[in-house]
């Protein structure tokens, strides 16, 4: 091999590596609730996160200067739930807590779950199914929810949850990448 074409394929290497990261956003998302020690006019087991009742894919394309035609699919890597507040809290409280996203004409699905809640821990990670939001529903806003099952907190008790996304990004138009 000459060196000129060592030089050149050494560069398609590089430029391999460097799409490599290009394709794959990270997206966190962070929601809190309180739940009240005597919960009145609510049905205790919803619970409805600020930040996190709506995911609009659109806006997740825009926001990362993409269009939704771009985007190749979008997963949920993680999903935590915490307890800031009291500091003494505790997620003894529930039984198990589910998240679930649905959209206008399709059934709600199961996204994220744990049950049985462990005793005496303060965060959870909770599991997550293989869901692609993106081919979820032709609605390109989805809703999420979220059940609790359990009984009231001997407390106040303020629950945060960070669900991160993956969005898959089709890069075939960026220069020297295949995709």
């Amino acid at each position: 091999m000459t060196n000129l074409n060592l030089k050149m394929a050494g560069c398609a290497l590089l430029l391999s590596m460097s799409c490599a990261n290009l394709d794959n956003l990270s997206i966190t998302r962070t929601g809190k609730t309180l739940i009240k020690k005597n919960p009145t006019e609510i049905d205790f087991g919803v619970l409805e996160f600020s930040n996190l009742s709506e995911i609009d894919l659109n806006q997740i394309a825009s926001d990362n200067g993409r269009q939704l035609e771009d985007i190749d699919s979008i997963k949920i890597n993680s999903a935590i739930l915490d307890l800031p507040f009291p500091q003494n809290a505790n997620f003894d409280f529930a039984e198990s807590i589910e998240f679930f996203v649905q959209a206008d004409g399709v059934a709600p699905l199961k996204i994220a779950s744990i049950s049985p809640v462990p005793r005496n821990t303060k965060e959870i990670t909770l599991d997550v199914a293989a869901v692609d939001l993106l081919n979820f529903s032709e609605s390109r806003i989805l809703e999420i929810t979220s059940r609790l099952v359990g009984t009231t907190p001997e407390f106040d008790t303020e629950v945060q949850a960070t669900i991160d996304l993956e969005v898959d990004v089709d890069v075939t138009d960026a220069a020297g990448c295949n995709g």
